[in-house]
């Protein structure tokens, strides 16, 4: 039909071509036919059965989507070729191993409690071949550090039942997964009457106040050990010391009174004192650390249910692998989604990358053959699958799904 078009010319309105060829009206005047071959300028026009070769060769240096195109441009031409691309590099799975990470979201940071120990982190870490179990107030940005002998949930339980017990029992704990979200765990946060927060997985930017006391806490611990010093003197000098910001230290904010050191005081200073104004102080604190972080941040777009996804993964040899969203969670920014192997996990948005839509290939009517994942898929079993609520979550945070049973 082009060739048609070529030898007896265009119809003058576009609305009168032949539907095949409506795709080459706004190159028409580039277009020439020679030897056989269909040119646009000097670049060779793919036929449609030849395409996805073609993309295949295009792409077999695994170059970026935009020096593919420029690549390609210099060389050939269909309708459509830009997005053909885009397709083709944007769900090859060698490209995604090597890609680089998401670009940071605009911060959300966690809401400011109305008052101190509302709110608090915890969490375990280790120093020296030692397990340590942090709990830090959101409000007042108290630590407690307290030494574990082993890290199952019985042990971190009664750790934190001590801890309660001398500063009382907050409304909310934001921990990890493991082993906070143990059902020992969530039977003792029912009896003391607290909610649990839990981030996501492999995302510890979520429980960022925590990590960032972690962080402080050890390089004091390291300093206070290379120097043989009191790690307990160092600690309550810690707690002495204002917030960064604020003119009040998070012993006043918490206990409203300073701490008696082996620094000289006078008793007028140990006197209680209520704190004025905390919560505007970190309030704009906050605002600004936000201001700041925002400025090379930008929000991803969200997720629905059976997108397919590229997830973060911790091995160095494959750093994306293929899944697909299930749901979304009520946590801020964070989505159920199962790997290739059927395995349910919960990941950080900033963890997934949007994967485009492969062609599949029917077969026996309710089995289709998924490209990008190389396997036969049925397509029942997947909708069973994607239905189902976990039975329970794991210290991980993978949920745990009761196996179907088969019916004959």
């Amino acid at each position: 039909m082009i060739q048609t078009y070529l030898n007896q010319g265009w119809p003058k309105y576009m609305r009168k071509v032949a539907p095949i060829a409506k795709s080459f009206w706004p190159v028409k005047d580039h277009l020439r036919y020679r030897d056989g071959v269909l040119f646009m300028g000097e670049r060779i026009i793919i036929p449609a059965s030849q395409r996805q070769n073609v993309l295949a060769q295009l792409h077999e240096s695994h170059q970026e989507i935009q020096r593919t195109k420029e690549r390609a441009r210099q060389l050939m031409y269909w309708p459509g070729m830009s997005k053909d691309i885009e397709s083709a590099v944007g769900s090859c799975f060698v490209c995604a191993c090597f890609a680089p990470n998401n670009q940071k979201e605009p911060l959300k940071p966690h809401e400011i409690p109305e008052g101190p120990w509302q709110k608090v982190g915890v969490d375990i870490f280790e120093q020296d071949n030692r397990s340590f179990l942090l709990v830090i107030d959101y409000f007042s940005k108290y630590p407690v550090v307290v030494s574990l002998p082993d890290k199952t949930a019985r042990t971190v339980i009664v750790k934190m039942k001590s801890v309660f017990a001398r500063h009382g029992t907050p409304l909310i704990v934001v921990s990890d997964n493991m082993p906070f979200a143990s059902q020992e765990f969530k039977v003792f946060a029912k009896e003391w009457g607290f909610e649990q927060c839990f981030s996501s997985p492999g995302y510890p930017q979520s429980n960022g106040m925590v990590e960032r006391a972690i962080q402080s806490i050890k390089q004091l611990t390291h300093k206070v050990g290379k120097a043989r010093g009191d790690l307990y003197a160092a600690l309550l000098e810690y707690r002495n010391t204002p917030v960064t910001g604020l003119s009040y230290s998070p012993a006043q904010i918490l206990m409203g009174r300073m701490l008696r050191s082996k620094l000289p005081i006078t008793t007028d200073l140990l006197c209680p004192r209520i704190p004025i104004n905390v919560r505007q102080d970190l309030q704009r604190a906050q605002e600004r650390q936000k201001h700041f972080y925002d400025r090379t941040a930008r929000p991803l777009k969200p997720l629905r249910e059976g997108d397919l996804v590229w997830m973060q993964s911790n091995n160095c040899k494959e750093r994306w692998l293929p899944a697909v969203v299930i749901e979304k969670c009520k946590q801020p920014r964070s989505y159920l989604i199962k790997n290739q192997d059927g395995r349910v996990y919960r990941r950080n948005r900033r963890q997934l990358k949007q994967r485009n839509q492969t062609p599949e290939t029917t077969i026996q009517g309710n089995t289709t053959y998924n490209g990008s994942k190389g396997m036969f898929v049925n397509k029942s079993d997947a909708h069973v699958i994607a239905d189902r609520k976990p039975t329970y979550v794991t210290s991980h945070g993978r949920p745990v799904f009761e196996p179907v049973r088969y019916t004959p």
